[in-house]
C-alpha cells in the first residue's frame, strides 16, 4: 500500500511479488539438491530485500539533489515534488539492485565455468 499512486503501488507490488517468487525458487532448488542455483536465487533475493535500504538512502540523497527543480518544475507544491520522487523511488529502490545481482551473477558465472575448463585441461 502506498499514498503516492499507482505508480508508487506497482512498484512496491511487484518488488514484493518477485521477492516471493525467487524465495520459492530458492527454496525448491535446494529442496531437490541444486545447491549453485539455490545460491543463485538467494543472490537474486538479497538484492530485494535490500530496497528498504536503498530506500532509505536514495529518499534525502534525490530529495537533495533535485531541490533546485523544486520552484521552476513544481511551483513551489512541496508535497507534489515529494510525491513524484517518491514514484521513481518506488522502482529505483529495486531495479538497480537486481540488475547489479544478474551482472554479479553473469560475471561468478563466467569466472567459474573459465575455472573449470582450465582446470580440467
Amino acid at each position: 500500500m502506498s499514498t503516492a499512486g499507482l505508480v508508487a503501488q506497482a512498484g512496491f507490488a511487484l518488488l514484493s511479488v518477485l521477492w516471493f517468487a525467487f524465495a520459492v525458487a530458492g527454496y525448491r532448488a535446494v529442496r531437490r539438491g541444486r545447491h549453485a542455483e539455490h545460491r543463485e536465487w538467494m543472490v537474486r533475493v538479497f538484492a530485494l530485500t535490500l530496497a528498504g535500504v536503498t530506500l532509505r538512502v536514495l529518499i534525502p540523497l534525490l530529495t537533495l539533489l533535485l531541490l533546485p527543480l523544486l520552484e521552476p518544475v513544481y511551483g513551489g507544491d512541496e508535497e507534489l515534488y515529494f510525491v513524484e520522487i517518491y514514484q521513481a523511488l518506488t522502482w529505483l529502490c529495486w531495479v538497480p539492485n537486481l540488475i547489479a545481482a544478474e551482472w554479479f551473477l553473469g560475471r561468478y558465472r563466467t569466472t567459474r565455468s573459465s575455472r573449470w575448463t582450465s582446470s580440467r585441461s
